[in-house]
């Protein structure tokens, strides 16, 4: 199958031949339609072409292997990979499973996720398999599920979705329905789980509160939409891009700011009449504006940070101001995707809005561009054939 492989060291991945093994027991074989470009898979390309103390590369070394066993092992081989396949948000159709799958079959449609749990550790069995502790998938010891040329291809996140086809923990994915573009499938693999999650799982946005959301890419704009399901009376959206405030108004943002033009603290500050927000997201990797979403809360309200964390938290004690962290939007999800296709055939979530550019995986190059722009949410490579 092609897929676009990236060698450490040599750039924008490229086009190459990638073989993929049979499926195992508790594996699923599935050809890829469309998967979405996540930012975390144009920085850690970033990180590895630079510097390892840079970016999500330089997070790796901070993880706890004795806390989160599975993600460090999984991020620190990544780390290490001398081949790997980007991408870890997609949609396509199930063609292969093996012997003991029992939750989807051949022909299924399918989301496939950056995440797989086991069910029997303990934060499986508390309800956060998000954080699983084991992360089922093959060990670098093992036979690897994609080669190249007879070397180890590793699978970004466990998917390695800028492909023709993936191979995945069955874990890994959740049927859905027919009815779905492919574009808009995709991105419920990590970009709207995780931005929605964020507001309904982890936050636990409340009816009439005000919430900021800081970056409206297309995590800060699922997240504005999880605070509008919620019912926030308030959604003050932050981004330099025009179009995304555009956007943003649209999917649900009641003001926005363009906080080149003015001081995002100081104009929510005036928006909410001196109190400040009940809930603030950090969705941009950047620490000064994590300081930002920090600085704007009020009494006793609740900063959540999805990429990035405040650096001076001093009135933190005073305020009885709470920061919180959100992996993947604290997703559980065979639950949540259903629940989140649900809402968008009510009209009440919009996906097909969120994807702003559509290319085919040889134009991969053109993505950090676009992004850069400002012109696109999200952009999503078109793998059908």
């Amino acid at each position: 199958m092609k897929a676009l492989l990236y060698r450490a060291g040599h750039g924008t991945p490229q086009l190459a031949d990638v073989d993929v093994d049979d499926p195992r027991d508790d594996e699923v074989l599935i050809d890829v339609q469309a998967a979405g470009v996540c930012h975390s898979d144009l920085h850690f390309i970033e990180s590895r072409e630079t510097t390892a103390a840079q970016g999500i590369y330089g997070m790796y070394a901070n993880l706890d292997r004795r806390r989160q066993p599975g993600i460090a092992e999984r991020r620190h081989e990544e780390a290490d990979a001398e081949m790997l396949v980007m991408g870890h948000e997609s949609c396509g159709i199930v063609i292969e499973v093996g012997a003991g799958v029992r939750s989807v079959a051949p022909r299924d449609r399918v989301v496939a996720i950056g995440m797989s749990h086991c069910g029997r550790c303990r934060q499986c069995l508390v309800g956060c398999p998000h954080l699983c502790l084991v992360l089922p998938r093959r060990s670098p010891e093992d036979r690897p599920r994609l080669s190249h040329d007879g070397r180890r291809v590793t699978q970004f996140a466990n998917v390695g979705a800028f492909a023709e086809q993936i191979l995945v923990h069955e874990t890994s994915v959740v049927r859905i329905d027919h009815a779905v573009p492919a574009a808009s499938a995709a991105i419920l693999g990590c970009c709207v789980t995780t931005g929605v999650g964020a507001a309904l799982n982890t936050a636990r946005v409340q009816p009439l509160s005000s919430v900021a959301v800081f970056g409206t890419g297309g995590i800060g704009m699922s997240v504005l939409q999880g605070a509008r399901i919620a019912g926030a009376e308030t959604i003050i959206a932050v981004d330099p891009a025009s179009t995304k405030r555009s956007l943003a108004q649209r999917l649900g943002a009641t003001d926005v700011i363009d906080p080149v033009s003015d001081d995002p603290v100081a104009a929510i500050i005036e928006l909410t009449q001196g109190l400040g927000v009940e809930y603030s997201f950090e969705t941009t990797a950047i620490p000064v504006v994590a300081q930002q979403a920090y600085d704007v809360l009020g009494l006793r309200g609740c900063l959540t940070c999805v990429s990035s964390a405040p650096t001076d938290i001093r009135t933190l004690i005073g305020a009885e101001r709470i920061i919180r962290g959100s992996y993947l939007g604290s997703t559980r999800p065979q639950r949540d995707i259903p629940y989140y296709l649900k809402l968008y055939h009510q009209s009440r979530l919009f996906l097909d809005e969120m994807v702003g550019a559509q290319l085919t995986p040889d134009r991969f190059g053109a993505v950090e561009g676009i992004l850069a722009s400002g012109d696109a949410a999200r952009v999503v490579l078109d793998f059908s054939r």
